[in-house]
This record gives structure tokens, sequence and C-alpha cells, in this order.
């Protein structure tokens, strides 16, 4: 697929999340990626603007490969799909901390409909041509792994969830490249699991 196709695929994702009325519901949630690993950082503490913001936490979400229950808004979020969540995060107002290097089908390894909503540093690139790098992204010590169309999800959810909750895809969703099943589930499960609340 040439980038031109892939970006006028994912320019419209970003555009069906209603990248406005999100990040007015995140507000100060949208903190960019700038805290890298937990050894670097000692932990990212919520902004003034969203301490003390419970919103509707707890929150289970259901998932193909099983559920996950989110105490609080995570803080610290690692995207490990392939071309989507990223895209999701950060049309919800949220910079992963870390997400695939996409350099070997678009320059500089991040989509440039990503990088132009981008307001502090960008999100760290892992390789994983070999797999994914568990311990690199321990590192980042995430409360919130997005992984809906992570390809090899299967294999390694057990070891994700081991480092962080796991958004997995939702059920039915069998192929990575059906953008309709993820924009009217992944987006909307990205959503609940960032906000707690059903984003339209």
């Amino acid at each position: 697929m040439t980038e031109s196709k892939v970006g006028h695929r994912r320019r419209d994702l970003l555009r069906f999340a209603g990248v406005g009325a999100a990040a007015a519901l995140l507000g100060g949630c949208g903190a960019a990626g700038g805290d890298r690993s937990a050894d670097e950082s000692g932990g990212r503490s919520p902004s003034p603007s969203t301490a003390g913001r419970g919103g509707g936490f707890p929150v289970t979400i259901d998932g193909v490969e099983g559920a996950i229950t989110l105490d609080a808004a995570p803080t610290r979020v690692v995207s490990v799909g392939q071309y989507r969540d990223t895209d999701a995060a950060v049309a919800l107002g949220v910079v992963p901390l870390a997400t695939p290097n996409l350099d070997h089908f678009m320059q500089g390894g991040i989509s440039p409909w990503v990088r132009e909503r981008l307001t502090g540093e960008p999100p760290a690139l892992f390789e994983f041509a070999d797999g994914l790098p568990f311990e690199q992204l321990a590192t980042f010590a995430p409360d919130l792994i997005l992984a809906t169309d992570h390809v090899d999800l299967d294999k390694d959810y057990a070891t994700l969830t081991g480092i962080a909750p796991t958004l997995s895809k939702v059920s039915g969703y069998r192929d990575a490249g059906q953008c309709c099943a993820f924009q009217g589930g992944g987006r909307v499960r990205a959503g609940r699991a960032i906000t707690a609340r059903a984003v339209s």
C-alpha cells in the first residue's frame, strides 16, 4: 500500500474520531509523551488539570483476548498496534510514550498527520520486525497498552498484560486492515480506556 493511500485512510480515522470534541473531553489528559522510561522520569504525575478528576473510573472493557479494568485515567500509554492505535490515541488527545517505528514505509517513522498534532516531544519509536521488545516497553512503566491492531496479539497478549493492562481488539475483529471495524469498535474502546466515556 502506498503512503498516499495509507495517509488517506489514517486521516479519515482522525476526522472520524472527532479530534476537537475528544480533546475537549480529555482536557489535560492529553499531555505529550515527554516522560520516557520510568528510570529516567520516575513516573509521571497527573497534571493540575486532571488531578482529582475520577471521571467514570473504574472501567472494565471486554476484548477478544480478555477484559481489562482501569481504576483511574491512564497517564502512561504505550501503543503496540502497527497502524491505528497511535492514531486513535492522538485523536483522543493522548500521545503514547512509545509507538512502533514505521520508517519502512513512512519517513521519520511516524505519520505526518500524527506528527502535526503533537504539541510536545514525539513518542519514542521501537523496532518490531523481529517481535515486540518487551523489556524496552516495560521500561516505560505504562499503565495502559493499546494493542487493538497488533497482528501477533494472540501470541503476545500474556506477556503484554504482565507489563500493563492491554486493550485487545473487539470480538469479531479478524483483520487488522478492516478500517471500518476499527473505527466502529477500537476508536470507541480506546476512548473508554482513556476517558472512561464513550467517544462518539
